[in-house]
């Protein structure tokens, strides 16, 4: 999902949500669950959602 191209967007990330960028959802679930399970809070998640840890996803 592209946060604040598009209405839908902004009222996604006015909500919280953070963007999968290219992760499959099985991928952002289990990365969700690593970075939970480390202890991070949640604006510590929402960074590090952003990098890749074990090239889960695409670096642009």
């Amino acid at each position: 999902m592209v946060v604040n191209r598009y209405a839908t967007g902004d009222a996604l990330a006015r909500a919280g949500v953070v963007s999968g960028l290219d992760l499959t959802c099985e991928a952002a679930l289990a990365k969700l669950m690593h970075l939970f399970g480390r202890g991070l809070t949640a604006a510590e998640v929402s960074a590090a959602m952003r990098t890749p840890l074990a090239g889960e996803m695409t670096v642009l």
